[in-house]
C-alpha cells in the first residue's frame, strides 16, 4: 500500500509542479520554456499508465475485484478517483492538441492532482469508516487546516519568484496608446 502511495505521489508532484509554472508564468510574467512543460505531460502519462496497473494487481491479489462493482459508496469513490487520476489525464495528455495548448494542458495536470486527493480521501474515509464502523464527515477545522497549509505554500512560493529571481523574468512590452502617442484611435 506505501509503494502505492509513492507510486502516485510522483505523476501528481509533476503535475502540481505544471500548474504551479503555467500559474506563474501567468501572473508574474515569468519566462519558462513551455517545452519543459510538455515533456513534464508526457513523463506524468507515462507514470500514470504505469499505475494503472498496481491497483488491478492489488485488487486481483486480494480477490477484491468484486468489490468495486457493488453499489455502494467505497465502489463509487474508486470509480471516481480512477477516472479522475487516470481515465482522465490519460485520455487528455494522448492528444497533441491538448499538450501544445497551455490551458488544455493546465487543466489535464489538475485533473491530475484532483484524482490523487480523491485517492488520499478515499483511502482515509475507508480506513477511518472501516475502523469506526460509521460514516465520517470532515469538520470545518479539518478542511480549514489544509486550506491554510496550501495556501501559506502558494503565498511563500509567490514571494519566492517575486523577491528571489528563482525563475527568469519575461520581457514586458509597454501597453498600446489607443489615443495618445499615434495610436489606432488617433487615427479615426
Amino acid at each position: 500500500m506505501n509503494a502505492m502511495l509513492y507510486l502516485s505521489a510522483i505523476p501528481a508532484g509533476l503535475a502540481l509542479t505544471v500548474m504551479a509554472i503555467y500559474l506563474y508564468m501567468r501572473s508574474l510574467n515569468v519566462l519558462v520554456d513551455f517545452s519543459i512543460l510538455n515533456d513534464c505531460g508526457r513523463m506524468i502519462q507515462m507514470l500514470l499508465i504505469i499505475f494503472v496497473f498496481f491497483p488491478l494487481f492489488d485488487l486481483g491479489a486480494n480477490h477484491a475485484v468484486q468489490y468495486a462493482f457493488q453499489p455502494t459508496p467505497e465502489a463509487g469513490y474508486v470509480w471516481l478517483e480512477v477516472g479522475l487520476f487516470l481515465v482522465l489525464p490519460i485520455v487528455l495528455l494522448s492528444f497533441e492538441s491538448n499538450c501544445s495548448h497551455r490551458d488544455r494542458h493546465y487543466w489535464a495536470c489538475a485533473a491530475v492532482v484532483a484524482g490523487f486527493i480523491v485517492d488520499r480521501l478515499n483511502v482515509s474515509i475507508n480506513a477511518l469508516q472501516t475502523a469506526m464502523g460509521g460514516h465520517y464527515v470532515l469538520k470545518w477545522t479539518e478542511v480549514a487546516s489544509s486550506v491554510l497549509v496550501i495556501a501559506a505554500a502558494v503565498i511563500a512560493f509567490r514571494y519566492a519568484v517575486i523577491y528571489l529571481d528563482i525563475l527568469p523574468k519575461a520581457k514586458s512590452t509597454p501597453p498600446a496608446h489607443w489615443i495618445a502617442n499615434g495610436g489606432p484611435a488617433a487615427y479615426a
